[in-house]
């Protein structure tokens, strides 16, 4: 039986594939017919990524067995293609919102359900062991592993559809909470899996976390700015598009290749010195440098090289310091790890 209904699940993600693979052609049949596809393509660069997710979803589904973690996360990769192949190309449609509505509850669904069976099952036992002492957390896991819970959940979204039209803040509460459980289920996963499949969910893990956190920022942003620049608007749509896409490739293609937890600590250390430097060089400059400047009559250029040169000497044995300690602390939870 439980063969039988992965069978109906993988034609499922085929339907779903060719779908978007359909959606995607007819947009850009339309697209290059127009006359300012260029001015378009500039101001929704994710454009370039999101197709690329049908083809994974179709690699997938040949590369495959019947293993139903992998299949649910064809199929949630195909409808997330979809989402926004409907977005570019039915917005004007007059069943627009509600068809962006059902497409967001499908995929939110597939998400959570995907993360609940990739790469293994998870249970009840497993939320038991994993949060011993928080009841409301593991009440509120336990209540998503109901077969009923995607009823519940379309009914939920709907409802809140209706009541907020067209509100971002309660689109981005929506995507929160479902992007939120999915990471739930998917650190779960984690816990609870060999060291050859936890490369995979690390990456898998990031990427969707920057993506949430980044769509929750933007916004925030767009509600409390509504005369955001352009120039961030499509900085932002970057930003989404690339930690997914580049999540779900060393996901699929290079997870055994690079060590992951050594590419997100670099990424997170390297990235945070970065703007401590930015932003400190920045107020004394500001502040400081312009004051002296003026003072002493002494050139800004021989100042900001000064203080550039400084900055450089300060901070380069302070990050390498760091990164050693880190990367020691690492290897010894890696070993304890394994000792286990």
């Amino acid at each position: 039986m439980n063969v039988k209904s992965n069978h109906i699940l993988k034609a499922i993600c085929l339907v779903s594939a060719l779908f978007s693979a359909i959606i995607w052609v007819s947009f850009f049949i339309s697209f290059f017919g127009e006359e300012h596809k260029l001015d378009y393509f500039l101001q929704n660069p994710n454009m370039a990524t999101y197709p690329l997710f049908c083809v994974f979803s179709i690699i997938i589904l040949v590369k495959a067995n019947s293993n139903r973690g992998v299949l649910l996360f064809s199929l949630f990769l195909s409808l997330i293609s979809q989402n926004i192949a409907i977005t570019h190309h039915l917005s004007e449609h007059p069943y627009f919102e509600w068809m962006s509505t059902i497409s967001f509850i499908l995929t939110s669904f597939i998400f959570i359900r995907s993360f609940q069976n990739f790469p293994q099952p998870i249970s009840h036992a497993h939320i038991d062991a994993e949060f011993p002492k928080s009841s409301i957390l593991k009440g509120y896991l336990k209540a998503f592993l109901s077969k009923y819970m995607g009823l519940y959940f379309a009914l939920a979204i709907c409802t809140l559809s209706i009541l907020f039209t067209g509100n971002p803040i309660m689109k981005a509460c929506a995507l929160f909470t479902a992007f939120t459980t999915g990471l739930l289920f998917l650190y779960l996963n984690y816990k609870i899996s060999s060291p050859s499949n936890r490369n995979k969910i690390v990456w898998l893990f990031w990427g969707f976390l920057s993506y949430l956190l980044l769509t929750v920022l933007y916004v925030v942003l767009t509600y409390t700015s509504p005369e955001i620049l352009l120039e961030v608007s499509i900085l932002f749509k970057i930003l989404r598009a690339l930690p997914i896409f580049i999540a779900v490739t060393m996901c699929l293609f290079f997870f055994d290749t690079f060590d992951t937890g050594v590419i997100i600590r670099r990424t997170l250390v390297d990235g945070g010195i970065f703007i401590v430097i930015v932003f400190l060089y920045n107020t004394i400059e500001h502040y400081f440098l312009h004051w002296l400047s003026h003072k002493f009559h002494i050139s800004n250029v021989l100042i900001s090289s000064v203080l550039s040169g400084f900055f450089v000497l300060i901070f380069s044995p302070i990050h390498h310091k760091f990164m050693h300690v880190l990367d020691g602390k690492f290897r010894r939870k890696e070993k304890e790890n394994s000792l286990h």
